[in-house]
């Protein structure tokens, strides 16, 4: 039952996938699994891709984890980075929207904000803190290359983004991640942007270098000035 890596889905193969797919996973959903992939997994590196595909017994275990987990990344004992290969997602994504994710049949559906989209390589980029039952085990039992149930969305209102003027923006400790896309939108729309960004201590800090790549300036806030500005990010506001 195991499945080879493929960085490439060929008609053949879209061809193979969908005649084997069992008749209680026709709907919609579960057909642009495979459909979607075959148009994002050309834009992974070789040996990186999110594909798994090769036999009829294979394909039913996709139908039943529908999404990969192409990037684990831990920022802290309980702060962590999931990219998730959901190219209908990525596509439709906006800055200030959420999804709703379920681990399994048994599992909460629990909502979590979008902290990055990349519709080329078809990937939703979540941060999260483990705090809940649900978040401790996205935590403890899945890693890169883990599938899970659910990834409903996007959903809720998108960030307005208006005419061109001087935009501050602020976040701090997880909710740094969600701000992220709202500085790069205000930024491609030629605003100046000012992101001010806190953590409690240096060790804690994430996504500094990312923010200088979009902000005109980035102001980094600790509690314990161990880095940066000491204090607030409502101090820093307020100056």
């Amino acid at each position: 039952g195991s499945i080879e890596p493929s960085t490439k889905l060929g008609s053949v193969e879209r061809q193979a996938a969908t005649a084997a797919w069992p008749k209680k996973f026709t709907s919609r959903k579960y057909r642009s699994c495979v459909a979607g992939w075959s148009r994002a997994a050309q834009n992974f590196p070789k040996g990186a891709s999110p594909i798994s595909l090769g036999t009829a017994r294979g394909i039913g275990q996709c139908s039943t984890r529908v999404y990969q987990i192409v990037r684990h990344q831990s920022f802290s004992d309980t702060t962590f980075l999931w990219e998730v290969f959901a190219p209908d997602v990525a596509k439709a994504s906006q800055p200030g929207q959420f999804v709703m994710r379920r681990l399994h049949e048994n599992g909460e559906r629990i909502p979590l904000t979008i902290a990055d989209f990349d519709r080329r390589r078809g990937t939703v980029t979540l941060v999260i803190q483990a705090l809940g039952r649900s978040t401790r085990e996205m935590l403890a039992k899945y890693r890169e290359g883990d599938w899970f149930l659910d990834f409903v969305g996007p959903l809720g209102t998108a960030s307005h983004v208006d005419e061109p003027g001087h935009v501050v923006l602020v976040g701090g400790g997880l909710g740094v991640a969600p701000i992220y896309p709202q500085a790069r939108a205000f930024k491609e729309a030629g605003h100046r942007v000012t992101s001010i960004i806190g953590f409690r201590s240096k060790n804690l800090v994430f996504w500094q270098e990312r923010f200088r790549e979009i902000s005109d300036e980035v102001v980094v806030c600790t509690d314990d000035g161990s880095l940066g500005r000491a204090g607030l990010v409502t101090d820093a506001v307020a100056e």
